[in-house]
């Protein structure tokens, strides 16, 4: 995929961008890579028609004014500003969607083509992917659709998959690895059982926002990192999550203004608002120097604000998710995200001993997934019978 970038680059003046799920395997798999005759991916890139390259950016730039540049999808904001033609989205399946989503409009408008290659992690958005490819190549010329397992390839010999048998390679990572098997699910997923659960119980569905219960908002705050804000009702039995939003780099006042937006044209009641338990420290990349978030809360919304305390550890607070997902129903519109993220949230693999670590790979979807968490150590159902339903406040009469 990599020769072939080079290759466009050479017959057409454009940009070319190779994406990857991070920077370190951007910089490991394509830039410091070596192939199977000890020769650099790299250097296939004719010494010719080289004129420039640069290490931190991993961009390439040729004698006719193309560029190639391997970009990574966890942080998003990187995306923004390129303007290539051709991109290759290698090991789909394990980036963030959010990064094809932010591509679109850029290839749509300089003609565009996109290749998405990756070994399955289990029903996820490249196995969406796949299926569309698979349907529409049948009617339209322009998509192409392949799947190769060991069996076509002979690539690695069956002698070296019964050795890794041996060697206690689990069954699951030898179908997805060596057989492109999507019904094996995303190997050390946290929530990937509930989440296919909830498909079948019909708990990822339309849910209309409710205009008499109030609306809780619960954070995950980031500065660099992803600022998620999940919105969830409690509706009986279930607490449905009927929207979600997130951003980098913006100050509370764009929060703010995004929360009143959303609370105008729903015409809704406000619930709790539940900060993660740092809150109460002074995060200078927000705010004003000596304000802390929660002062920063209760000074533009007149309820109080729950601290979620920081009592239980992060594993712990993974099993209470779990005991907790059968009540709660994910709108299948406005949710599209959250739900991967949860599908996708994982356990850090360890790539020398070959085993998952016993905690969570930071990713793009740990973000939503430590919001989810949240939620389930702060109680919302109980929250909600002993303050919310009598306490809160028409958002509207804040307006008045």
């Amino acid at each position: 995929m990599f020769n072939l970038c080079v290759e466009m680059a050479i017959r057409e003046q454009w940009g070319y961008a190779y994406i990857l799920p991070t920077y370190a395997q951007g910089k490991k798999i394509i830039w410091d890579s070596i192939d199977k005759e000890w020769k650099k991916f790299k250097d296939h890139i004719p010494k010719e028609l080289l004129v420039w390259e640069n290490g931190t950016e991993l961009k390439f730039t040729l004698a006719n004014g193309s560029f190639i540049q391997i970009l990574w999808s966890d942080t998003i904001d990187n995306l923004r500003g390129i303007a290539p033609r051709w991109i290759v989205f290698s090991e789909y399946a394990f980036q963030n969607p959010t990064a094809w989503e932010v591509m679109r409009p850029i290839l749509a408008e300089n003609g565009w083509w996109a290749i998405f290659n990756s070994t399955p992690n289990g029903k996820n958005h490249f196995y969406d992917m796949f299926n569309t490819a698979k349907q529409l190549q049948e009617q339209d010329w322009s998509w192409f659709c392949q799947k190769l397992t060991v069996d076509d390839t002979w690539i690695v010999p069956k002698e070296y998959i019964e050795e890794e048998r041996r060697n206690w390679m689990s069954e699951e990572m030898i179908q997805q690895e060596y057989y492109c098997s999507f019904d094996v699910g995303a190997i050390g997923a946290y929530y990937a059982r509930e989440i296919e659960q909830a498909r079948q119980d019909g708990r990822i569905c339309k849910l209309p926002v409710n205009p008499d219960i109030p609306v809780n908002l619960r954070f995950d705050l980031g500065v660099n990192d992803n600022f998620t804000i999940s919105y969830s009702q409690p509706d009986w039995m279930f607490t449905n999550f009927i929207n979600y939003y997130e951003d980098n780099g913006k100050t509370l006042e764009h929060y703010f203004y995004t929360i009143d937006e959303w609370f105008k044209r729903k015409w809704c009641k406000i619930g709790m608002i539940y900060l993660p338990h740092d809150s109460n420290q002074k995060w200078h990349s927000f705010l004003v120097s000596g304000t802390t978030i929660i002062e920063k809360f209760e000074e533009r919304y007149p309820w109080k604000v729950v601290l979620i305390p920081n009592k239980v550890s992060v594993n712990d607070g993974i099993q209470e998710a779990r005991k907790i997902f059968a009540r709660c129903r994910f709108d299948i519109e406005t949710c599209v995200q959250y739900i991967r993220c949860l599908e996708n949230y994982k356990k850090d693999y360890d790539d020398v001993k070959k085993i998952f670590r016993d905690t969570p790979r930071h990713d793009w979807a740990s973000h939503w997934a430590d919001n989810f968490r949240y939620f389930a150590v702060s109680n919302e159902p109980q929250e909600y019978e002993e303050r919310n339903y009598v306490k809160t406040h028409s958002y509207n009469s804040l307006f008045k």
